[in-house]
């Protein structure tokens, strides 16, 4: 895996960043990760807003918006996930990089093993409030879950469980938000099925909305690269 570094990285946090992809186990033709100089939002596209994201990096939608540095990169990369990192999170507390890094490496693994458990997430992600009548919080996407529960596990498995604990209480501390999330995400994390049988369970419960839906996006055309049926039936 190819790790390009596009501002000056400490050699620590170089070493971590190491140990997070090897803990990941994807090969280096499998994901490309950007430390990049910049912070979130400082691009013009949307998805820059985010302090980190895995994409593919031969989408269209996001290589012509892209700065043209990060152009060249994908233009160049043989890889199949490029994850782009924002300055805030490479010069964060190390739990927080690792966090974030493994969040974004576990979307790269679910996206090179399962592509339409992906594609079907987004879609779901895409027409929650229509479905269910409510704005989907982050954990309610079942691949960003298993993404969150993924980077706590990592945490665990490198630093240890009073690492991990001791960034969960900050976490908890920083803001009632911010505490009401972690508790739910360990709420959710107890008993959780897996991304496959989680995303399931999420069609299930609106399999005739969400299907309708989809009907409709192909007769005008969009998302006709995608089809329920494979996960509806198990």
């Amino acid at each position: 895996m190819c790790l390009i570094k596009r501002l000056p990285v400490t050699l620590d946090r170089e070493r971590t960043a190491q140990e997070v992809i090897e803990h990941y186990e994807l090969n280096v033709h499998e994901a490309c990760i950007i430390l990049d100089h910049v912070n979130s939002g400082q691009y013009p596209d949307e998805r820059y807003e985010d302090p980190a994201f895995c994409v593919d990096p031969t989408q269209p939608s996001i290589n012509p918006i892209s700065p043209p540095e990060i152009q060249i990169i994908f233009g160049e990369s043989n890889c199949k996930q490029l994850i782009w990192v924002s300055r805030e999170i490479v010069e964060s507390f190390e739990t927080s990089f690792i966090w974030a890094l493994s969040h974004e490496l576990q979307h790269a693994r679910q996206n090179l093993l399962y592509p339409e458990l992906h594609l079907t997430n987004r879609f779901i992600c895409s027409y929650y409030s229509q479905v269910f009548r409510v704005e989907p919080y982050l954990i309610d996407i079942p691949i960003e879950l298993d993404a969150e529960i993924s980077a706590m596990a990592s945490i665990e498995t490198l630093r240890g469980e009073e690492t991990l604990n001791q960034h969960l209480d900050a976490e908890r501390n920083r803001n009632h938000n911010r505490r009401e999330y972690i508790d739910n995400l360990l709420q959710r994390k107890s008993g959780w099925p897996g991304v496959i049988e989680a995303t399931r369970s999420l069609l299930f419960a609106r399999k005739q909305r969400l299907v309708h839906i989809l009907e409709q996006q192909h007769a005008h055309g969009r998302h006709t690269y995608l089809n329920l049926e494979w996960i509806l039936e198990g």
